[in-house]
């Protein structure tokens, strides 16, 4: 074991105390299939360097880089009834040939391997090959990375940059500003779960892309009033979407128009959430085997870096290039992640924070 503190080795079997700076090691490396330096070395990963607020999502899909398995292709084995003849004529010629060796037998012997032979010939011939399953890869343990996340804060290791639950209904103190509209507002960013809000807001994405981030869930409650009164006066404001590549993600947009949450009849929407169509494209989701779920996935799976590019970029095209809803009764034209155009968010891009560490 290495100690993530003065670099220092040693053995399992000098205990889990380091002998030298006398820190103390959360894994077994041997039991728990990590070390504590490359926990860490994942860590800050997700967090850019303890730069950037992550969530379970996130931090599962760096663990999932170099670590997907590769799964063989399964066949089985098919007898056609000439081949089933052969095999039985093949057992009988063989066991022919060892009775007539044993009685010296020399005709029968040689009449016996020659039915053997024949029968070999129509048992390879009549055999086929039928796949069962194709090849295909299997995503690293999500249960076994929640283990070693309650392992490691189970020994008083807190992790301040994981978000597991929402927590600014109420909006604490680092979080709110003497105004907190100071910064202005010039588009509503309206995203699926409760915890991406926290994501955006506590990595200051509202306040760098002037933004009011709230759920579809009306989370934070305390700015849903805000909300409707900023799109109440400005019927020219763009609303944003993200949600996940989900039947229920995908059916965010239909939801929110349908319903009384905000004020969005007639107003632009760019729907520039995740759909399954365009999970295949994105590299930095290639790790998490997304084809394994039908590439139905989380949003979240993309790294902070790639959410905030791909949305500052749809904030940054033309008020002309935003399609606003169409007449009732007419089709809508396909958005994002479909095959018919419209608005993209672009998450090719700053998907990776740091190099590429071995995580054991």
């Amino acid at each position: 074991m290495k100690c993530p503190k003065c670099a220092t080795t040693q053995t399992r079997r000098e205990g889990t105390k380091c002998k030298s700076c006398s820190y103390e090691y959360v894994f077994d490396p041997k039991s728990d299939g990590i070390a504590d330096g490359k926990f860490m070395a994942l860590l800050e990963g997700a967090s850019a360097k303890n730069t950037y607020y992550f969530t379970f999502n996130q931090l599962y899909a760096r663990y999932c880089r170099g670590r997907e398995q590769r799964i063989a292709a399964v066949f089985e084995t098919l007898l056609s009834s000439s081949a089933k003849i052969g095999r039985a004529l093949f057992w009988l010629g063989l066991a022919g040939a060892g009775v007539s060796l044993l009685a010296s037998a020399t005709l029968p012997m040689f009449v016996s391997l020659a039915a053997a032979l024949g029968g070999v010939a129509a048992w390879l011939s009549g055999r086929s090959q039928n796949q069962v399953s194709p090849e295909g890869r299997a995503a690293a343990s999500r249960a076994r990375l929640s283990e070693w996340i309650t392992k490691w804060k189970a020994a008083g290791r807190p992790i301040e940059r994981l978000l597991e639950k929402p927590s600014l209904d109420r909006a604490p103190g680092p979080y709110r500003e003497g105004d907190i509209y100071d910064y202005g507002v010039e588009r509503v960013l309206v995203v699926q779960h409760d915890l991406l809000v926290d994501l955006f807001v506590k990595n200051n994405f509202h306040a760098d892309q002037r933004a009011l981030v709230v759920s579809e869930n009306g989370y934070p409650s305390y700015l849903m009033s805000h909300a409707k009164r900023v799109l109440g006066e400005r019927p020219d404001l763009p609303v944003v979407l993200l949600h996940d590549a989900t039947p229920l993600g995908v059916g965010m947009r239909q939801r929110l128009e349908a319903g009384h949450f905000l004020p969005l009849a007639g107003r632009p929407i760019i729907d520039a959430g995740l759909f399954p169509g365009d999970v295949s494209k994105l590299k930095a989701l290639s790790p998490t085997v997304p084809e394994a779920s039908a590439n139905a996935v989380p949003v979240d799976l993309l790294a902070f870096g790639a959410l905030a590019g791909g949305l500052a970029g749809v904030a940054a095209l033309p008020a002309a290039a935003v399609a606003a809803p169409p007449p009732p009764g007419q089709p809508r034209t396909p958005d994002a992640g479909s095959s018919g155009g419209g608005t993209h968010a672009d998450f090719g891009g700053d998907a990776d924070f740091g190099g590429d560490a071995d995580f054991g």
